[in-house]
């Protein structure tokens, strides 16, 4: 069967990436290529024959002229909204999430109106229908599917516009007022919204806390409450897909009802509608996340062929897949998690015959396999191959690789498809009425079990040194080498007549598998081993510093929310905690996000002022660990000195630079005495009103937007080249 399907999808996750990040205009080209190309098969169909390529090049040309449409009609238009004020209607349409100081809510914009400083409207042609972000200090209250009128205040939210935008997030804003509550506008499937409320809720009233937390996430995708440590634990360890449900936990339950059915003999078009409203219930409880909408849309193309007689291909219904998925939305290929499950999939189906193949034949010279040695294989060939496909990802985008992730998944994979099992059957007995519920007490006491299993092999692997490593763009050589394996392996078998042709290709991807693994070392060795990143964090300021013994973090942002992104940092840096918290000056733009921070890393060595808008918070939460000061406070680390002057900023020697972090205030020179290095790094955190009198050899902006003007002017006038930390996360490695 020819797989058009596949590579019509493989062809439009290229196009959503060049209209993603090139300009409209080659988009174009591209369009008008595809239509010549298109019209030329079509007059000389009889002499160019290639089977589905016409149907290749239909789709794929409706798709670019419906990504440039979506591109100039409605996202250019939405990114003009920022700085005006508007009134929205709009219905929520996720859970809203809650933080200490303000609520952000997703809302499906049914009606916008621009409005001018006088009141009136402004005549402006923008996209009516929009997702929008919207954070909220007023506490409105709504719910999911309250439908609502606002006042907005559009601005600069949508920062990573990759992501966003990804996620259909064109905009975002502040939330000034509420208008009128205009009541619920509950769609059909909002039942399966409540249906997950009360499966959660059933779960933890009937399960231990800690263990409810990981058998929401399996089974709902619900993280809320999941222990943080876990959540990080998971992430090095090279196992987070099990607490994302995607295509493994639907296809464990599609297996489990397959194999109902059959029991119960029901009729074969009976059995697939029951299995297709399975598959779409379980696509609604989990919220219709990228992930469980790829596993979805795969199954339902399944049963479908099995409807009409007919055995689908895989890769082709990962094709279909994908083109329904990127044609919901043409810039999905911004959006990682979409990504990284079309990828591991892709793995497992492309890849992972050819490994467990070649495994089986290797340990078959030795030994013949058994039953056991058969699923080690396989579930290690499974490993191998989602992290291969998905590793220009995890370097590009996500910044490091687990190398433990092979053994992790080999230890706890099986453990995971029966803590799925247990948990789908504890939830259907714990439905039952209550003199029936005793039947729940072995599963669930068996999905306890298995809980804690997993959690404890999964904090025994992340401690591993070398567990995980940062991902440097240097590793694309090495993985392309490794790639090459492939092809070499595939001519190898059909070649197996031809002794010396077949022993030339296997000496030759012996080779390439030495060249990949050794470039790969000697990227790790030479590449610097410490770090300085400054992540954006909106309005606030957070330095994070990673050296060959300490991590440091000087400030914590201005919001609680701050502490994702700069975990997100941490992670690519290979570190999981944070050492020492550094806290200048206890302001707002230094220390919002501190009780998140330090709550996140309860066994930092906090330093902080004794004054500040901020001070009692800080004293609130204090313990051993913390240490107050009154003017000046210095300490010398294994790999560098710190010296903190309250309200003023942060001085760290390194053996080779010395970094300087201004919070504004105080005598910005008197820093640069206490450095050992002439010409440090300086980041001017918040304001510079004073005459710089040294030369410094990097200048790096961050902190509040309103601030940023007047320290560019101030810096331009003393001829000092600076950068800017908006919008990305900007790192010195050393």
């Amino acid at each position: 069967m020819a797989r058009v399907l596949f590579y019509t999808g493989a062809c439009l996750l290229a196009l959503s990436a060049a209209l993603l990040y090139l300009p409209t205009y080659f988009s174009f080209i591209i369009a008008v290529i595809l239509f010549i190309l298109l019209i030329t098969l079509i007059i000389f169909h009889k002499k160019l024959v290639f089977k589905g390529l016409k149907t290749l090049l239909c789709i794929v040309l409706i798709f670019t002229i419906f990504g440039i449409y979506t591109n100039e009609f409605k996202i250019k238009p939405a990114e003009k909204l920022v700085g005006y004020k508007a009134e929205i209607v709009g219905t929520v349409t996720e859970f809203p999430a809650e933080y200490e100081n303000y609520t952000v809510y997703i809302i499906e914009t049914e009606k916008i109106t621009l409005i001018q400083e006088n009141g009136k409207p402004v005549a402006e042609n923008i996209p009516q229908k929009l997702k929008l972000r919207l954070s909220d200090i007023n506490s409105i209250g709504a719910d999911v599917f309250d439908k609502l009128q606002l006042e907005v205040l559009f601005n600069d939210l949508d920062i990573y516009r990759n992501t966003s935008l990804a996620n259909k997030i064109y905009a975002g804003g502040y939330v000034e007022g509420l208008v009128a509550n205009l009541g619920e506008n509950r769609p059909f499937y909002a039942v399966f919204y409540d249906l997950r409320e009360a499966i959660s809720d059933l779960i933890y009233r009937n399960i231990n806390f800690d263990d409810a937390t990981v058998v929401t996430a399996v089974l709902l995708g619900d993280k809320e409450y999941l222990d943080p440590d876990f959540e990080k634990d998971s992430k090095v360890a090279g196992i987070t897909h099990m607490l994302v449900v995607s295509g493994m936990h639907l296809g464990i339950i599609f297996q489990l009802l397959s194999k109902l059915f059959s029991a119960l003999k029901l009729w074969r078009g009976t059995a697939e509608i029951l299995m297709l409203g399975a598959i779409f219930s379980m696509t609604a409880i989990c919220g219709f996340t990228p992930s469980i909408l790829r596993a979805a849309l795969t199954y339902v193309i399944i049963v479908l062929g099995n409807l009409i007689f007919r055995k689908p291909d895989s890769l082709n219904s990962l094709g279909a897949a994908t083109i329904i998925l990127l044609f919901i939305n043409p810039l999905g290929f911004g959006n990682l998690s979409l990504l990284l499950s079309l990828l591991s999939t892709f793995g497992i189906l492309f890849i992972c015959p050819f490994l467990e193949e070649n495994i089986l034949s290797l340990i078959s010279k030795a030994y013949s396999p058994g039953k056991i040695t058969k699923a080690i294989t396989f579930s290690v060939s499974q490993t191998l191959s989602a992290t291969l496909a998905t590793m220009p990802v995890c370097i590009l985008g996500i910044g490091y690789i687990s190398l433990i992730s092979p053994l992790t998944n080999l230890l706890t994979g099986y453990a995971s498809t029966l803590l799925t099992v247990f948990a789908f059957i504890s939830v259907i007995l714990l439905c039952l009425p209550s003199f029936l519920k005793a039947a729940a007490f072995t599963p669930a006491l068996i999905l306890c079990a298995l809980v804690r299993y997993i959690v404890k092999v999964t904090d025994i692997c992340a401690d591993i040194d070398f567990a995980s490593v940062p991902a440097l763009n240097e590793y694309l050589i090495s993985l392309g080498l490794f790639i090459l394996i492939i092809p070499i392996l595939i001519l190898a078998k059909k070649f197996n007549t031809k002794k010396a042709v077949r022993i030339f290709l296997k000496i030759t991807a012996s080779t390439l598998v030495i060249f990949s693994v050794s470039s790969a070392l000697f990227f790790y060795n030479a590449s610097p081993k410490c770090e300085i990143a400054i992540p954006d964090v909106g309005r606030g300021t957070s330095v994070i510093i990673k050296t060959n013994t300490d991590v440091l973090a000087i400030g914590t942002g201005d919001a609680l929310t701050d502490y994702n992104k700069i975990e997100s940092h941490m992670f690519k840096m290979c570190s999981q905690s944070i050492d020492h918290i550094i806290i200048p000056t206890a302001n707002k733009s230094f220390a919002a996000g501190a009780p998140e921070m330090i709550f996140q890393n309860p066994h930092a060595k906090v330093v902080y002022p004794n004054r500040g808008e901020y001070i009692d918070k800080l004293n609130y939460i204090s313990n051993n660990n913390f240490i107050s000061f009154d003017y000046k406070i210095s300490f010398k680390l294994e790999s560098a000195e710190v010296i903190t002057f309250a309200d003023t900023g942060t001085v760290v020697n390194f053996n080779s630079l010395s970094l300087i972090v201004y919070t504004g205030k105080g005598d910005l020179n008197s820093l640069f005495k206490v450095c050992s290095h002439t010409k440090p790094v300086l980041i001017c955190a918040d304001n510079l009103t004073q005459q710089i009198e040294y030369e410094v050899s990097q200048c790096i902006i961050s902190g509040s937007d309103k601030a940023r003007s007047n320290i560019e002017q101030a810096l331009k006038k003393q001829n000092i080249d600076f950068r800017a930390v908006s919008p990305k996360t900007i790192s010195i490695k050393f």
